[in-house]
């Protein structure tokens, strides 16, 4: 896994009335702060990829089906605060999550 990674099993509870999964809490020890929320779907057999952000944290769940989440620990001379601690500089690994 990628240095600094951290991922949380979320329970899905069902009723006769549907179902209900938490996904965050600001009590959570995986919360820092709020930026932005938003959804996004794929369409079966449809691929996207490599989208890079110098600095972010972002929270992901599955609410149907799977998604494999590829990860890379980059390092580049221009970055304002290189990762030169990592122990898993330059590495590539993934995660998967389905519902």
């Amino acid at each position: 896994m990628i240095h600094g990674v951290r991922t949380k099993a979320l329970k899905v509870i069902p009723d006769e009335r549907g179902r209900v999964m938490e996904i965050l809490r600001a009590d959570d020890a995986l919360f820092m702060k709020f930026g932005q929320v938003y959804v996004t779907t794929t369409l079966p057999q449809v691929v996207k990829a490599w989208h890079y952000h110098k600095i972010q944290t972002d929270h992901i769940v599955a609410v149907q089906g799977m998604i494999k989440l590829v990860l890379y620990d980059p390092i580049f001379h221009w970055h304002p605060q290189p990762n030169v601690d990592s122990s898993t500089q330059w590495d590539l690994s993934w995660v998967e999550m389905y519902q």
